[in-house]
């Protein structure tokens, strides 16, 4: 079963970060695709396909985070890999403390045999993944226009879920949910 561990965002934030990525799928200068409203997260840890066994022990590790909730906040809009090279358009995520969450997420998923992750961890909330950039120069001013406030979000639970891909787009479910103290 393929699956992640995320934060979940609300509502509002969710409508926020949808307009701003409707705004560029209107624009006709880039094509690819573009992530549902409903589908809106940051994604902590993407796990890959797991047995039921393993689900089971991801389940167990994440059942008694140590970590207080926190508060967070949306920040710039940016690319990977580059301005240059848009593949990937999203939403940065301001927060000391979901790093630390990172950290502690990796330290259980290794103790039930899951392996660290090796790049490093940018907290961010895609919303565009990107195959062809058509007219840069409006791309580009299009992000620059984007007024996207920041706006606290409170953390205080992750979640594991499934995504089953369909022709649609993916289709997530929620595997299991874990609160923070």
């Amino acid at each position: 079963m393929r699956t992640f561990i995320s934060i979940e965002l609300p509502e509002k934030i969710r409508k926020r970060i949808f307009r701003l990525s409707k705004k560029v799928r209107d624009s006709g200068c880039v094509s690819g695709s573009f992530v549902s409203k409903d589908n809106i997260h940051l994604t902590l840890r993407f796990l890959g396909n797991l047995t039921g066994k393993q689900i089971s022990q991801v389940k167990d590790a994440l059942s008694d985070l140590a970590l207080p909730k926190f508060r967070a906040q949306t920040g710039k809009i940016g690319f990977f890999p580059s301005e240059n090279y848009v593949k990937v358009i999203w939403v940065d995520f301001v927060s000391d403390d979901v790093v630390r969450l990172k950290g502690l997420i990796e330290n259980k998923l290794q103790k039930v045999g899951i392996n660290k992750e090796r790049k490093d961890f940018e907290p961010h909330i895609t919303f565009a993944r990107i195959r062809k950039v058509s007219d840069k120069p409006k791309f580009l001013e299009i992000i620059k226009d984007m007024d996207l406030r920041k706006m606290d979000v409170e953390v205080d639970k992750i979640h594991l879920r499934k995504s089953e891909l369909t022709n649609d787009g993916p289709i997530y479910k929620t595997l299991g949910e874990f609160s923070l103290m």
